[in-house]
Order: structure tokens, then sequence, then C-alpha cells
């Protein structure tokens, strides 16, 4: 949509001071009058319900629905300099714009008025704040919002102040729980899984090594059972990990941090029992390599090992 400025030029920047504004069907002439702090800011707020379809003026609404974004136009008609006359200003222009008559524009009120300074009750509050959860969990809005946020990159200021804004914050049981029901069998594409483990690739967590995180991590998963295909990837993973770069010394960071954190702890008969068994298991394992690789030279020494 084009904004058309106090002398007549076309542009696409809208002033970000108080004044007087309007969105004006090109074709017919007809017009919406408003008045704002910042003209820029309720732009943004205007655009954003009349693409949605959910703009208070629904007779505005209905013309944009039906001719398109194309066929208005943003006008900035006056600049007032003082907060207090805004509405006086807008009630001069709705007058002389004959904008409350549908002839001549899309105003419903007659008489300009403001929610500036309006505190709604608290159960207006906890209504408005239900029919939001509703409206933004339907996979319409969903999709709406990953369509926005796809390909988006945050810049260096903006994580920092997330980081910031989030330093501190106490994540509640109930919060948590929410989190955790929304995330239940969500299943990754195999593409967003491939960049994750690009992106963790040598790299360690953030306070992986922290001597508190790993006592915290290790109390929580304390009694804690794995399904065993669970187990069997978490085996895998390792593994891999291990064969890849056994000897980096984040590696052998991480682990002298894990054995620190349980210095002084007992073990109960049954994990003794674990630890045994795992060990013996290796070492069997470690013995039939040795006897393999052995055979193996023996036969190639007297030339029977092709």
């Amino acid at each position: 949509m084009v904004v058309i400025q106090l002398d007549g030029t076309r542009t696409k920047v809208k002033p970000k001071c108080a004044g007087i504004y309007g969105i004006r069907h090109l074709a017919s002439g007809q017009l919406y009058v408003g008045s704002a702090q910042s003209i820029n800011l309720r732009w943004n707020i205007h655009i954003h319900h009349l693409r949605q379809g959910t703009h208070i003026a629904r007779y505005l609404q209905h013309a944009f629905s039906k001719h398109g974004e194309d066929a208005f136009a943003f006008e900035v008609l006056e600049i007032v300099e003082g907060i207090d006359d805004l509405l006086a200003h807008e009630q001069v222009w709705l007058d002389r714009t004959q904008a409350t008559d549908p002839k001549f524009g899309y105003n419903t009120r007659t008489v300009a008025a403001s929610n500036r300074g309006h505190k709604h009750s608290a159960e207006t509050l906890a209504k408005m704040r239900a029919v939001q959860k509703v409206v933004q969990s339907t996979p319409e809005a969903r999709a709406r919002v990953g369509l926005r946020s796809k390909g988006r990159v945050m810049s260096a200021e903006a994580r920092l102040k997330l980081s910031v804004a989030n330093r501190g914050r106490i994540i509640t049981p109930e919060w948590r729980a929410a989190i955790s029901a929304g995330l239940k069998g969500r299943k990754l594409s195999p593409e967003h899984i491939e960049k994750q483990r690009a992106n963790m690739t040598g790299k360690i967590p953030a306070g992986f090594l922290d001597p508190r995180h790993v006592a915290e991590t290790a109390l929580k998963n304390t009694g804690r059972k794995n399904t065993p295909e669970t187990r069997a990837q978490m085996s895998a993973s390792a593994l891999l990990r291990w064969q890849t770069n056994p000897n980096s010394a984040e590696h052998r960071a991480a682990i002298i941090a894990v054995g620190r954190s349980r210095a002084g702890t007992k073990a109960s008969l049954e994990t003794k029992a674990k630890m045994s068994e795992a060990q013996r298991k290796r070492g069997a394992r470690e013995r039939a390599e040795r006897a393999r690789l052995n055979t193996i030279a023996v036969l190639e020494r007297f030339g029977l090992w092709d």
C-alpha cells in the first residue's frame, strides 16, 4: 500500500510522530480517518488486522478483502504537535471528509474517541487471553506464523536482547508440563534433524561442564529407566562420538566433569552388578578382537590369509 505524505508525494515511509491519517480507497475516494500518537505504529496495527481479516472497522475490512491491498493508499492528513489535541483535530477531519457517511467513508463513530488510558478488568483480560489462545492454536494460525518465520535470521543484537530478557527467568512446573504436552508426539523432519546434528557436531552445550548442571542432571535422572530402544540409541551415539573423536579436549573435560560430580557417591548393588557385567562384556570383546588379530597374523605369516 502506497503512503501519501502531506505534500502529496508518494513513498513507503510513514512518520513516527503524532497526527491524523486516512486509509483511502483510490477508485471510489472513500476514506477511513483516525488519529494516533505514532502514525507509523498505528499503520502497522491497521495493516496487520486488515491482512488477517480481523479489523474492527467492518466496512473498511469488507472493502479491503474485496478490492485488495493495492487498491488503497495510506494518507498523512495532518501532523499534530500536542497529543491532547488529537481528538479535536480528528473530529475536524471526520466532519470535513464526511467519513462517517457510508457514501464517503468507512468510519462508524460520528464522534472522535480514544481508548487511551482505558484499563480492562481482570475478567475481560482473562476472556481476551482465552480467545487469543484458541485463535493462535489453530493449524491455520500456526501455518501463518511458520510461513512468516521461515528463512528468518535473527541479528546478533536481537539474540542478545532475548538472552538478557530470559536471564534468570523461572519456568514453573505448570509451564514445563504445558511445553512437554505440546511437544509430545511431535516428529521432526529429516532435514531438521540433520540441521540439528550438523549444528551440534563438535560442540558441547552451554553449561554442560558446569558442576551444578551436571549434579542437577544426575539428580533428575536418578531412578529413571530408559526403554531398550532409547538405550540402544544412546549407546550407538556414544560409540560414534568416541570413534570419531575419542581424544578431543572437550570430550576429556566432559568425562572429568562427570567423574567429579559423582565423587563420594556410592553405587547401589544393582548398579555395581550392571557395571561389572558391562566391564566383563567389554573385556570379552577385547579378548575376542585380540584373538582374531593374532589368528590373522599367523595365517598371513604362512600365506594362508587372503
